[in-house]
């Protein structure tokens, strides 16, 4: 069964920036589709890129203007006449760096080729993976240059999703994540928030469907031990295996605000510094898969005032 992504970006994009975009294709694929654009609306899309299986190309285009059509493709072979490298049913992993006047990109960890800007930077503002995707491992958002941010990237045993973001979080920011929890129904998913440049989880959210509890706790250490006697694991369970949900995570003043599905669910105070907190990473236990379809990132005030209306459908 396919999948989509589509996120709001934490912040304009700009020179320096690196989106990298993982996951693996259908074992029927025609194409893979991944969009830099103004909405999730499909209008202005400043850099379309379309990993094309049948015609073995990569199309790369843009669509702009008041009819909101797409303008001249370009479909000629990459550096040293690289074609899609990419087989059907496989893993794929894309990299698009923002230069100075040109999108630099690179496939299956080899430098494809370039896409001059057409449109303004300023008009991106969603990032979309679309089309005959499998499974999405990872839509990240970092900044390479002039110093990487975050300054390192980790791959947890079992992380199924990574959304990174180039930015340190701010008091007011809500991350948004909307996915489904599919396959076994006695398994548990869990989403993290890592600190700086450690393993370190800053918030443990976990989600145990067998017991019917959402368990929030944090490590003390870079070696993944948690204090069980700070565990939190009030609240209820609003979750339901094989249909969607949506959780908001707001950055209070003294701790996480969470919210469900529209709903309130609970606070959980910081362990730490809040503005060393690093993007989301996501895994499955127990034969349980999460499929993360959303990642969107708002600004509000420093109150959080209504951020529960975040999470509605």
């Amino acid at each position: 069964m396919a999948t989509t992504f589509s996120g709001q970006l934490a912040c304009p994009v700009e020179f320096g920036q690196i989106f990298v975009i993982s996951g693996k294709s259908l074992c029927t694929a025609d194409r893979i589709n991944v969009n830099l654009a103004a909405d999730k609306f499909h209008g202005i899309i400043p850099f379309h890129l379309s990993i094309r299986f049948g015609e073995h190309v990569v199309v790369r285009n843009n669509k702009t203007g008041p009819n909101f059509i797409y303008e001249q493709e370009e479909r000629s072979p990459g550096f040293n006449g690289m074609m899609n490298p990419f087989v059907p049913g496989e893993e794929f992993k894309i990299y698009i760096f923002v230069g100075t006047d040109r999108f630099h990109i690179g496939l299956d960890n080899q430098a494809f080729g370039e896409f001059m800007f057409r449109a303004p930077l300023s008009q991106i503002s969603v990032i979309q993976v679309y089309e005959d995707v499998e499974f999405i491992y990872q839509v990240d958002h970092r900044r390479a240059y002039p110093s990487p941010y975050p300054p390192l990237q980790f791959h947890l045993p079992g992380m199924t999703f990574s959304n990174d973001l180039p930015i340190p979080y701010r008091i007011g920011h809500v991350v948004v994540v909307k996915g489904i929890a599919q396959g076994n129904a006695q398994g548990q998913f869990t989403i993290r928030f890592l600190v700086g440049h450690t393993e370190k989880q800053a918030l443990h959210f976990n989600v145990r469907f067998p017991a019917g509890v959402v368990v929030r706790n944090h490590t003390v250490n870079n070696n993944a031990e948690f204090n069980y006697d700070e565990e939190e694991r009030h609240g209820g369970f609003p979750f339901q295996i094989h249909r969607t949900f949506k959780i908001a995570f707001g950055f209070g003043h003294v701790g996480f605000r969470i919210a469900v599905n529209g709903k309130f669910f609970c606070d959980y105070s910081y362990k730490g510094q809040w503005n060393t907190f690093t993007g989301i990473k996501c895994s499955g236990k127990d034969g349980m898969t999460v499929h993360i379809t959303e990642v969107d990132h708002h600004t509000r005030d420093s109150s959080l005032c209504n951020f529960e209306e975040l999470s509605s459908f």
